[in-house]
């Protein structure tokens, strides 16, 4: 059941920032109390929404490394433009939302249970 739940706020994450904009930009609230509201769901979205590095640190070390090694060695080739380029990638992919990585952390702990 949690699953579900966790996986529909994933798909409502966009539907919270179109709302808190369309609120903050046309309908200009005056009220403290709906203002500090807003304020609070903001806060808990841009929380949830950070990103952490959970990759490999190993790897990029190790892949760097081998791209020094063939630019050292070969210069600057095709492959070296691909192989930065994978490691970049790889890099950004390996940022995570703080929700998933929650996400994961229910799950073990679901298991655990068990």
């Amino acid at each position: 059941m949690a699953k579900i739940w966790l996986q529909s706020q994933r798909q409502t994450s966009n539907i919270y920032e179109t709302g808190l904009d369309y609120i903050n930009k046309y309908l200009l609230p005056t009220n403290t109390d709906i203002i500090e509201r807003i304020k609070v769901f903001s806060d808990v979205y841009a929380d949830r929404t950070r990103r952490a590095f959970t990759g490999s640190k190993w790897i990029i070390g190790c892949s760097a490394a081998v791209g020094v090694l063939f630019v050292w060695s070969g210069g600057i080739t095709t492959f070296i433009f691909i192989h930065f380029l994978g490691l970049l990638f790889y890099i950004l992919s390996s940022r995570t939302s703080f929700y998933t990585i929650e996400k994961g952390c229910l799950d073990l702990v679901a298991v655990l249970e068990y």
